[in-house]
C-alpha cells in the first residue's frame, strides 16, 4: 500500500513540475543591458570595477525600467552606456551600496542602497530577497523557483548571488571561495525545468552583451555547502546555476541567494 501512495506522490509531484514551469518570459532579452563591471571605455571605476558587480548586475534591471516607464532613474529617456556607467558609480557609492574595494558588495548593503536610491526618485519600491547570505527583506533562506520566475516578469527584477564553489567529491562537500552577482534578464522551459537568460558583468564574460542561457540544477540532498565561514548548511534544496563562464579554479556556481525588486508610481 505505502508503495502505491509513494508512486502515486511521484506521479502528482509530476504534474506539479509541469504546471509552474509550463510557460515563459523573453520580453526583456532584447532592451536588457549587459553592462560588463571591467568597462573602462566611459571612465574607470575603483579597482577597475573588480569588486562592483552587484551595482553594475542591478544597474542593467535600473536601466530597462527608466526605458519602460520610470524615467527618472537615469533622468533620460534613452540612456546610452555612459549613462549607466555614472548609474554604477552613483548606486556603489557611500550613500547608497557601500560597495567595498576589497571584498564587493554584501547583500544587506545592495537591499538599503537600492531602497534608497529608488525612493529618492520618486517611486515606490518592494523589496525580498531569499537564501542564506542576509536577513534583509528575507521571505525564505533557499531560493524558490516559482518565486524567482514571478520576480522576472514585468516591472519586477531579479538579480542572483551566486556563490563559486570547489567540489570535494571524496566528502560531498562544496567549498565556497567567493561571490558575485548577475542579473536575470528573462526564463524559457525545456519542457518540465526553467531555463534562466542571464547577464553576467564579469570581465571574463566580455565587453559586448552577451545573453547565457543557464539552467538550473538542483543539488544532491546528501551534500553540503562549506562556507567561508567554515559552517556547514545542508545542499538540499539549492541549485547549480549551469552555463555561466566559471571563475577560474571553481567548479561550478550555485545560487546563494537572490534580491528581488517591484518598483511602481506611487499614488
Amino acid at each position: 500500500m505505502k508503495k502505491y501512495i509513494l508512486l502515486a506522490i511521484i506521479f502528482l509531484w509530476g504534474f506539479q513540475s509541469v504546471d509552474i514551469f509550463a510557460e515563459n518570459y523573453t520580453l526583456k532579452i532584447q532592451d536588457m543591458p549587459d553592462f560588463c563591471q571591467g568597462d573602462t571605455r566611459y571612465g574607470r571605476l575603483p579597482k577597475s570595477g573588480a569588486t562592483h558587480c552587484g551595482p553594475a548586475a542591478v544597474s542593467n534591471a535600473l536601466i530597462w525600467l527608466n526605458m519602460n516607464g520610470f524615467p527618472n532613474l537615469v533622468g533620460n529617456t534613452y540612456p546610452v552606456a555612459k549613462n549607466q556607467f555614472d548609474l554604477i558609480l552613483a548606486i556603489s557609492s557611500s550613500k547608497y551600496m557601500k560597495t567595498d574595494n576589497k571584498k564587493g558588495t554584501k547583500p544587506k548593503n545592495i537591499v538599503a542602497g537600492l531602497e534608497k536610491f529608488i525612493k529618492e526618485k520618486g517611486y515606490g519600491v518592494e523589496i525580498k530577497t531569499m537564501g542564506w547570505r542576509s536577513k534583509a527583506k528575507r521571505i525564505g533562506k533557499k531560493p524558490n523557483i516559482k518565486w524567482m520566475l514571478n520576480s522576472i516578469k514585468s516591472n519586477s527584477n531579479l538579480i542572483l548571488n551566486i556563490g563559486w564553489y570547489v567540489f570535494d567529491q571524496n566528502k560531498n562537500i562544496y567549498q565556497r571561495t567567493n561571490g558575485h552577482y548577475v542579473t536575470v534578464v528573462s526564463f524559457d522551459t525545456d519542457g518540465t525545468y526553467p531555463i534562466f537568460y542571464v547577464h553576467d558583468p564579469a570581465k571574463r564574460d566580455g565587453l559586448n552583451k552577451k545573453t547565457r542561457r543557464c539552467s538550473l540544477k538542483y543539488l544532491r540532498a546528501d551534500t553540503m555547502l562549506r562556507l567561508q565561514s567554515g559552517r556547514m548548511i545542508s545542499a538540499n534544496d539549492f541549485y547549480e546555476l549551469h552555463g555561466l563562464k566559471i571563475k577560474n579554479n571553481n567548479d561550478l556556481a550555485i545560487i546563494d541567494g537572490a534580491i528581488s525588486f517591484t518598483v511602481f508610481l506611487k499614488n
